[in-house]
């Protein structure tokens, strides 16, 4: 069964490449050519992914009906690439920040209820933080999950309570704290947090715009917490709060 449900995502995948190759989008026996896949199994994968609106049928004639990529797609493929424009104008930033103050340094969005680490720029001291690209952690907990949520709609901090998560030391998030940690972080314009998600670890978060305002993402310091003295933490953050701000103006 697991083999068979594969083979299906396989041939969907196949399916998808070949309409999306059309400008005029594709009949059912043109995907049968481009494929090699039995016409049946096309169309059973083809009302699959019509009910979800990863294509869309169009009626030409009573008799001529072509399959083009529908709009659910579409919206992902053009996320996607909103991401990886994101990530190419603020990675410079990042690299800049990192040489002068050697501290890794990360960019995180939301994903869901949780917030994804798209990239990052490791730090140069021989004690640091290390981040994987693809990295999740629920939202309402560190600094970028709790930035994130700050400027994120409100319906969204009823969702992240009800998962009821914990933080390093077990406890539960408390929903009045979060929501006051929400408002300070939306008066001050940063996040800040100790040992959250990830245990000696040190987060200074700072919202990245949109030409229209809109918070699209989170640049985020991350540091041991060995190095946790005040005036350096301050300066950390006056620096990377200016950089985001520089930031903001090239992403539309």
């Amino acid at each position: 069964m697991i083999i068979e449900t594969i083979t299906s995502i396989e041939k969907a995948i196949i399916i998808l490449r070949a309409i999306g190759k059309s400008e005029d989008g594709l009949r059912i026996r043109d995907i049968v050519k481009k494929t090699n896949i039995h016409p049946t199994t096309i169309v059973r994968i083809l009302k699959i992914l019509e009910k979800h609106n990863f294509v869309e049928k169009n009626l030409v004639s009573f008799s001529y009906k072509t399959y083009s990529l529908g709009n659910n797609l579409i919206q992902l493929t053009n996320s996607a690439i909103k991401r990886n424009n994101l990530s190419n104008i603020v990675y410079p930033f990042m690299v800049e920040l990192a040489e002068k103050y050697k501290e890794t340094i990360a960019l995180f969005v939301m994903n869901g209820l949780k917030r994804v680490c798209i990239n990052k720029v490791d730090g140069y001291y021989p004690i640091r933080w290390h981040i994987e690209i693809g990295n999740t952690i629920p939202l309402g907990v560190s600094s970028s999950g709790k930035l994130l949520l700050a400027f994120a709609p409100e319906h969204l901090l009823e969702e992240v309570i009800k998962k009821k998560i914990t933080l390093t030391d077990g406890r539960v998030v408390n929903y009045d704290k979060l929501k006051k940690d929400l408002e300070k972080i939306r008066m001050q314009g940063y996040s800040f947090s100790i040992a959250e998600s990830t245990p000696e670890v040190i987060g200074i978060s700072v919202p990245i715009r949109n030409n229209q305002e809109k918070v699209v993402a989170a640049m985020t310091f991350l540091i041991p917490i060995t190095r946790n003295r005040t005036k350096y933490i301050e300066e950390l953050k006056d620096a990377i709060m200016v950089s985001a701000k520089r930031i903001s103006g090239h992403i539309s």
